[in-house]
Protein backbone atom coordinates (compact mmCIF):
# COMPACT_ATOMS: atom_id res chain seq x y z
CA UNK A 1 0.00 0.00 0.00
CA UNK A 2 2.79 2.54 0.84
CA UNK A 3 4.54 1.91 -2.74
CA UNK A 4 1.49 4.08 -4.03
CA UNK A 5 3.02 7.22 -1.95
CA UNK A 6 6.13 7.42 -4.41
CA UNK A 7 3.51 8.02 -7.22
CA UNK A 8 2.92 11.65 -7.92
CA UNK A 9 -0.95 10.82 -9.62
CA UNK A 10 -3.49 8.00 -9.27
CA UNK A 11 -3.16 6.64 -13.15
CA UNK A 12 0.60 6.02 -12.69
CA UNK A 13 0.12 4.21 -9.03
CA UNK A 14 -1.88 1.98 -10.68
CA UNK A 15 1.10 0.94 -12.75
CA UNK A 16 3.17 0.50 -9.61
CA UNK A 17 5.74 -2.08 -8.96
CA UNK A 18 3.70 -3.71 -6.26
CA UNK A 19 -0.09 -3.01 -7.43
CA UNK A 20 -3.46 -2.94 -5.53
CA UNK A 21 -5.79 -5.29 -5.15
CA UNK A 22 -8.16 -4.26 -8.83
CA UNK A 23 -11.17 -4.06 -6.49
CA UNK A 24 -9.82 -1.05 -4.25
CA UNK A 25 -10.11 0.85 -7.33
CA UNK A 26 -13.62 0.68 -8.23
CA UNK A 27 -14.54 0.91 -4.07
CA UNK A 28 -13.64 4.10 -2.57
CA UNK A 29 -14.16 3.82 1.12
CA UNK A 30 -13.54 7.81 1.41
CA UNK A 31 -14.62 9.35 -1.42
CA UNK A 32 -13.98 12.97 -0.98
CA UNK A 33 -10.27 11.82 -1.22
CA UNK A 34 -8.41 11.11 -4.21
CA UNK A 35 -6.84 7.50 -4.82
CA UNK A 36 -3.20 8.05 -2.93
CA UNK A 37 -5.15 10.38 -0.25
CA UNK A 38 -7.61 6.90 0.30
CA UNK A 39 -3.97 4.78 0.86
CA UNK A 40 -2.72 7.24 3.51
CA UNK A 41 -6.20 7.69 5.12
CA UNK A 42 -6.36 3.76 4.85
CA UNK A 43 -2.56 2.87 6.51
CA UNK A 44 -3.07 5.48 9.04
CA UNK A 45 -6.60 3.64 10.13
CA UNK A 46 -4.76 0.27 10.38
CA UNK A 47 -1.35 1.17 11.44
CA UNK A 48 -1.87 4.26 13.64
CA UNK A 49 1.25 5.24 12.27
CA UNK A 50 2.28 8.94 11.02
CA UNK A 51 3.22 7.91 6.92
CA UNK A 52 4.24 10.89 6.18
CA UNK A 53 7.92 9.33 6.75
CA UNK A 54 9.18 5.59 6.92
CA UNK A 55 11.56 4.21 9.24
CA UNK A 56 13.53 1.67 7.21
CA UNK A 57 16.82 0.42 8.51
CA UNK A 58 17.27 2.81 11.57
CA UNK A 59 16.89 5.90 8.54
CA UNK A 60 13.80 7.97 7.95
CA UNK A 61 13.02 8.80 4.25
CA UNK A 62 10.37 11.72 3.37
CA UNK A 63 7.90 10.30 0.82
CA UNK A 64 6.35 13.51 -0.22
CA UNK A 65 9.70 14.95 -1.16
CA UNK A 66 10.45 12.51 -3.44
CA UNK A 67 8.44 13.73 -7.18
CA UNK A 68 8.12 10.62 -9.09
CA UNK A 69 8.71 10.42 -13.07
CA UNK A 70 5.57 9.62 -14.65
CA UNK A 71 7.39 7.23 -17.47
CA UNK A 72 5.52 4.22 -18.95
CA UNK A 73 6.73 1.41 -16.82
CA UNK A 74 7.65 -1.17 -19.72
CA UNK A 75 9.92 1.51 -21.78
CA UNK A 76 11.48 2.53 -18.41
CA UNK A 77 12.55 -0.86 -17.10
CA UNK A 78 13.90 -1.45 -21.30
CA UNK A 79 15.92 2.09 -20.35
CA UNK A 80 17.60 0.60 -17.26
CA UNK A 81 18.07 -2.83 -19.16
CA UNK A 82 19.93 -1.06 -22.78
CA UNK A 83 21.77 0.59 -19.88
CA UNK A 84 23.54 -1.60 -18.21
CA UNK A 85 23.92 -3.98 -21.67
CA UNK A 86 25.91 -0.73 -22.79
CA UNK A 87 28.14 -0.63 -20.13
CA UNK A 88 29.13 -4.38 -20.30
CA UNK A 89 29.19 -4.38 -24.06
CA UNK A 90 31.43 -1.39 -24.46
CA UNK A 91 32.68 0.16 -21.07
CA UNK A 92 30.65 3.02 -21.22
CA UNK A 93 28.94 4.93 -18.71
CA UNK A 94 24.91 4.57 -17.79
CA UNK A 95 22.65 7.48 -20.37
CA UNK A 96 23.55 10.87 -19.58
CA UNK A 97 20.01 11.93 -20.64
CA UNK A 98 17.37 10.38 -21.62
CA UNK A 99 13.65 10.84 -23.28
CA UNK A 100 11.23 7.97 -22.17
CA UNK A 101 7.82 8.09 -24.27
CA UNK A 102 5.51 5.33 -24.37
CA UNK A 103 5.60 5.05 -28.30
CA UNK A 104 9.49 5.79 -28.84
CA UNK A 105 12.42 6.83 -26.30
CA UNK A 106 16.15 7.85 -26.56
CA UNK A 107 19.36 7.65 -24.85
CA UNK A 108 22.13 9.49 -25.46
CA UNK A 109 26.07 7.96 -24.38
CA UNK A 110 29.09 9.64 -24.22
CA UNK A 111 30.89 7.71 -26.68
CA UNK A 112 33.95 8.20 -28.94
CA UNK A 113 31.95 7.05 -32.31
CA UNK A 114 29.43 5.68 -34.05
CA UNK A 115 27.82 1.99 -33.91
CA UNK A 116 27.87 -0.42 -36.58
CA UNK A 117 24.85 -2.65 -38.09
CA UNK A 118 26.36 -5.17 -36.98
CA UNK A 119 26.70 -3.74 -33.39
CA UNK A 120 23.43 -2.66 -33.04
CA UNK A 121 22.15 -6.14 -34.11
CA UNK A 122 24.50 -7.14 -31.08
CA UNK A 123 23.35 -4.69 -28.73
CA UNK A 124 19.58 -5.34 -29.43
CA UNK A 125 19.75 -8.93 -29.04
CA UNK A 126 21.58 -8.54 -25.76
CA UNK A 127 18.92 -6.67 -24.74
CA UNK A 128 16.13 -9.16 -25.81
CA UNK A 129 17.75 -12.11 -24.33
CA UNK A 130 18.20 -10.48 -20.98
CA UNK A 131 14.27 -9.50 -21.21
CA UNK A 132 13.22 -13.49 -22.06
CA UNK A 133 14.94 -14.16 -19.05
CA UNK A 134 11.99 -13.33 -17.03
CA UNK A 135 13.88 -11.16 -14.77
CA UNK A 136 11.21 -10.00 -11.87
CA UNK A 137 11.71 -6.33 -10.92
CA UNK A 138 12.45 -5.55 -7.16
CA UNK A 139 13.06 -2.07 -5.25
CA UNK A 140 14.86 -1.79 -1.55
CA UNK A 141 15.56 1.52 0.26
CA UNK A 142 19.32 2.28 1.13
CA UNK A 143 20.69 5.27 2.81
CA UNK A 144 22.17 7.93 1.08
CA UNK A 145 25.69 7.02 2.56
CA UNK A 146 25.47 4.01 1.39
CA UNK A 147 24.05 5.25 -2.47
CA UNK A 148 26.54 7.65 -2.89
CA UNK A 149 29.87 4.37 -2.27
CA UNK A 150 28.13 1.92 -4.59
CA UNK A 151 26.23 4.42 -7.67
CA UNK A 152 26.41 7.40 -9.63
CA UNK A 153 23.50 9.77 -7.81
CA UNK A 154 23.87 12.72 -10.61
CA UNK A 155 20.97 12.07 -12.28
CA UNK A 156 18.48 11.86 -9.06
CA UNK A 157 16.61 15.04 -8.20
CA UNK A 158 17.80 17.36 -5.84
CA UNK A 159 15.31 16.62 -3.47
CA UNK A 160 15.77 13.21 -2.81
CA UNK A 161 15.89 13.04 0.80
CA UNK A 162 18.16 10.76 2.82
CA UNK A 163 16.80 7.56 1.74
CA UNK A 164 17.70 6.17 -1.97
CA UNK A 165 15.29 3.50 -3.77
CA UNK A 166 17.40 1.30 -5.92
CA UNK A 167 15.67 -0.97 -8.48
CA UNK A 168 17.08 -4.18 -9.15
CA UNK A 169 16.30 -6.27 -12.69
CA UNK A 170 16.95 -9.92 -11.52
CA UNK A 171 20.75 -9.89 -11.00
CA UNK A 172 21.29 -8.09 -14.21
CA UNK A 173 21.23 -4.50 -13.41
CA UNK A 174 20.69 -2.49 -9.70
CA UNK A 175 20.34 1.29 -10.19
CA UNK A 176 18.94 4.51 -8.01
CA UNK A 177 15.48 5.01 -9.50
CA UNK A 178 12.20 7.13 -8.56
CA UNK A 179 10.04 6.33 -11.61
CA UNK A 180 7.52 3.36 -12.74
CA UNK A 181 8.52 -0.13 -13.57
CA UNK A 182 6.78 -3.71 -14.53
CA UNK A 183 7.11 -6.84 -12.40
CA UNK A 184 8.96 -8.58 -14.50
CA UNK A 185 10.67 -8.31 -18.27
CA UNK A 186 8.29 -10.68 -19.59
CA UNK A 187 5.90 -7.61 -19.13
CA UNK A 188 8.45 -5.29 -21.66
CA UNK A 189 7.75 -7.03 -24.74
CA UNK A 190 10.67 -7.15 -27.71
CA UNK A 191 13.41 -4.17 -27.93
CA UNK A 192 13.89 -2.80 -31.34
CA UNK A 193 16.82 -0.76 -31.65
CA UNK A 194 15.15 2.13 -34.33
CA UNK A 195 18.57 3.84 -35.44
CA UNK A 196 21.72 5.39 -33.94
CA UNK A 197 23.63 8.12 -34.45
CA UNK A 198 27.01 10.17 -33.51
CA UNK A 199 28.06 13.55 -32.77
CA UNK A 200 30.63 15.18 -31.41
CA UNK A 201 31.39 12.59 -28.55
CA UNK A 202 27.53 11.69 -28.21
CA UNK A 203 25.72 8.53 -29.12
CA UNK A 204 22.24 8.86 -28.97
CA UNK A 205 20.04 5.40 -29.10
CA UNK A 206 16.33 5.30 -30.22
CA UNK A 207 14.40 2.59 -29.59
CA UNK A 208 10.33 1.58 -29.25
CA UNK A 209 8.94 -1.71 -27.85
CA UNK A 210 6.57 -4.29 -29.95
Amino acid sequence: MLNSLFYDNDAVAKQMLHPIPNFFWRWNPFPKLNITENLMKMEQNATGRDIGSIINANFSTTLFSISMKSYDPPMHTAEHILNQTMVRMFGCERSFSSHIETKKSKCDYHFDRALSPVEESDLAAAINAVIAGRWDISEKMITLEEAQFRFNLNRLPEDHGEGIRIISVGDYDHCPCIGPHVRNTAEIGQFELVSSSYSEGVLRIRFRLK
